[in-house]
């Protein structure tokens, strides 16, 4: 705490002349020197956990927060018992100072390597060979994703140089990737071409409709698109670029189809990196509007038809997962099967529960702590009654900054009940304070699963919305989805509410006013109330929230995905390892057949 304020006075009177880098040498200069002058590492280790607490703790400049967190890396990565330490520094400084990614993963991949070049005995070796692949993997997605493909692309050419030496799999997904990033650089070399041309003449239509048709295809970039469009350009082009640049949910229904069918010419004519990035923006547009679009119509039937060849095409293809602008994140067939806008995830104790970080930054870690009589089963599970496990600060912050900002969410969790007595409602899923003060709640009322929602104001909080009903001492899949859309005023906003039970729609609730804005910090808790005793007894496992609405093939993906842990689970056996392809599943009931 001394440290913490010490830093936050001296920044205070620093004078307009002082330089960050006079703040840091009054700072700590003395005390960096003090420290290498001794041989003992914990000297070391000590100053920089206190400089990695004060840039943590204070509202510093950019530039004094690279100083400082580098500061802390040159401190802790000559010694072993320093790495996470200086992993840590490199983490706050990417996600504080974002200009810095390419700094910080150079510096994380610097440790891999050491720890590579330490290692002794082969098992050592192939397991630092593994997490530095894993590293310049990781690298590689971010830099791509901040557009620095030119390093992206060297890293994944050692990724793939390292995966073959070690023999480590995933070699062909990496070589997928050096192909695509080699594609990606061609473009870009084209891309800079074409605007050397178009800079020296503006009035050639033909150079200009080319580099439009580039960002759009093969960047993928509606966006910068949108930036060199000029009134000469053909006008459905003008059109159907600009309504491209834009969100799929701030579209009309048929605007959709239009654009789906625009996208499949596009992708008949493009190249193979440029194909796949137009059908998976075509296959967007058919999920949306097939999530819109009410009536069962012959239009309805051949949206479904175009959807299933889109699909046919992109397997064809092999086509991975995609993260083009505007288009959903792909689904896998691993729990939790899609991870845009994911904000807490727990499968159950065994498994990673990590929600990924974004940036470049370490991902997030999901640890409910428990409390009162609730524990872990040994099937892993939560086991609730007379108790509750609590979720951390950190998940809190997230879930109320980014809901409020999106104005929707989804709660999934495979839920069972102890039995069908329970009142109250008793809380199985709360984001609130206590009995009347609550953001949302998920609740069971005897043999139903019921819902409140606090929306623009606290009026609205406790009124109780009923689901589906429930079966005692047998696992749900159990899937809500929000998402509000604003009108002129917040009080004019409109939201919908979507319930499903085991990928099945059950029921549609309309609020109005539907906005979130009147959520408030609460605190998120499992099977009872934070501040007050609102029991529920049963069991919890696969608990996922996300911070937009998914979609209805999302929410069947994730069912299929889960089923057999269900099946397994309401036949008392255990599952403690998150659900993989069905494959797996299949390969079991063989085996399982053989035997008999």
């Amino acid at each position: 705490m001394i440290a913490m304020c010490a830093v936050l006075l001296l920044v205070e009177t620093a004078t307009a002349e002082d330089t960050p880098a006079e703040v840091f040498k009054n700072l700590y200069s003395r005390k960096i020197l003090d420290a290498k002058d001794t041989t003992i590492p914990d000297d070391d280790l000590r100053l920089a956990k206190e400089i990695l607490k004060g840039v943590r703790s204070n509202k510093l400049s950019d530039e004094l927060v690279v100083l400082m967190c580098d500061a802390v890396y040159d401190l802790a990565s000559g010694w072993y018992a320093g790495h996470s330490i200086a992993y840590s520094a490199m983490d706050h400084l990417a996600r504080t100072v974002p200009a810095q990614i390419h700094h910080c993963w150079q510096r994380r991949l610097e440790l891999r390597l050491n720890r590579l070049r330490l290692a002794k005995s082969a098992s050592r070796k192939q397991t630092a060979a593994r997490d530095y692949v894993g590293a310049l993997r990781a690298a590689t997605d971010a830099l791509s994703k901040a557009g620095k493909y030119r390093t992206a692309n060297i890293y994944i050419r050692k990724a793939l140089s390292m995966s073959v030496e070690f023999r480590l799999p995933g070699v062909a997904e990496t070589r997928r990737k050096a192909v695509r990033l080699s594609a990606m650089l061609k473009v870009l070399l084209r891309r800079d071409a074409l605007e050397k041309k178009l800079q020296a003449d503006p009035a050639d239509i033909k150079i200009r409709e080319q580099l439009i048709h580039l960002h759009v295809i093969d960047m993928n970039d509606p966006g910068g698109a949108v930036k060199i469009l000029n009134e000469d350009c053909d006008e459905l082009l003008r059109t159907y670029v600009t309504l491209a640049a834009k969100p799929l949910d701030k579209l009309e229904t048929m605007t959709l189809k239009e654009l789906a069918t625009w996208y499949a010419r596009l992708a008949d004519s493009a190249s193979l990196n440029g194909k796949q990035a137009m059908l998976r923006r075509c296959e967007a547009c058919w999920v949306r509007f097939l999530d819109t679009y009410t009536k069962k119509d012959t239009t309805r039937i051949k949206a479904a038809m175009d959807l299933s060849k889109v699909r046919r095409e992109l397997k064809k293809l092999g086509a991975g997962p995609s993260r083009g602008a505007g288009v959903p994140v792909a689904v896998s067939t691993r729990w939790p099967c899609t991870i845009g806008g994911l904000l807490f995830v727990w499968w159950n104790a065994s498994a990673t529960n990590t929600v990924p970080g974004s940036g470049g930054s370490f991902g997030q870690k999901c640890i409910p702590a428990p409390r009162g009589g609730a524990r872990i089963t040994s099937r892993g599970t939560m086991e609730l009654g007379k108790g509750a496990f609590v979720a951390g600060s950190g998940a809190n912050d997230r879930l109320l900054s980014a809901c409020k900002r999106s104005n929707a969410f989804t709660v999934e969790a495979m839920i069972c009940p102890d039995d069908l007595r329970q009142a109250g409602p008793a809380r199985i899923i709360s984001f609130s304070q206590d009995g009347q003060d609550r953001n949302f709640t998920v609740g069971q009322e005897k043999d139903k699963l019921v819902f409140r929602l606090r929306t623009v104001s606290s009026r609205d909080q406790n009124n109780t919305m009923t689901l589906f009903e429930l079966s005692a001492k047998k696992w749900h899949h159990v899937v809500i989805t929000y998402t509000a859309s604003s009108g002129a005023s917040s009080k004019r906003s409109h939201g919908m509410l979507d319930a499903y039970l085991n990928g099945r729609r059950m029921s549609r609730k309309t609020l109005s006013p539907g906005l979130l804005s009147g959520w408030k910090p609460m605190h998120l808790i499992f099977g009872d109330e934070y501040a007050a005793s609102r029991d529920w007894s049963g069991q919890l496992q696969g608990i996922a929230i996300y911070s937009r609405a998914i979609s209805a093939s999302e929410i069947v993906a994730k069912y299929r995905s889960v089923k057999p842990t269900l099946d397994d689970l309401n036949r008392k056996k255990t599952t403690l390892r998150p659900p993989g392809d069905q494959k797996h599943h299949d390969r079991r009931r063989r085996k399982k057949g053989d035997r008999r």
